[in-house]
């Protein structure tokens, strides 16, 4: 196993490797996944808040008349989820977070 063992120059070794070729294309690399991630959570964002808008600008509850949701009942959905599977079918955002694994 490898390690660094000359800490009185420590801050020489940090500011070379900072400038290296190397770091400097993985922090662009880095920061355009970033800014891809950013842009795909506040597209959700944004649908979620319209779905939300949109019930309560209608007085609509979120949920449905069954307290808990049964996955072979679509009607035991609730408003909330129901509008967001519909659009599901056509948004390719609503899609691809709706596709992702649990975690």
């Amino acid at each position: 196993m490898e390690g660094y063992d000359d800490w009185k120059h420590i801050v020489d070794a940090i500011e070379r490797h900072e400038t290296s070729k190397i770091h400097l294309d993985s922090c662009l690399i880095n920061s355009g996944g970033y800014k891809k991630e950013k842009s795909f959570w506040r597209q959700v964002l944004s649908r979620l808040l319209e779905v939300t808008l949109i019930l309560s600008t209608c007085n609509l509850a979120f949920r449905g008349h069954r307290e808990k949701a049964d996955s072979n009942d679509p009607s035991s959905l609730g408003n909330f989820l129901s509008i967001i599977e519909l659009l599901r079918k056509y948004d390719p955002i609503l899609q691809e977070l709706l596709s992702k694994p649990k975690s």
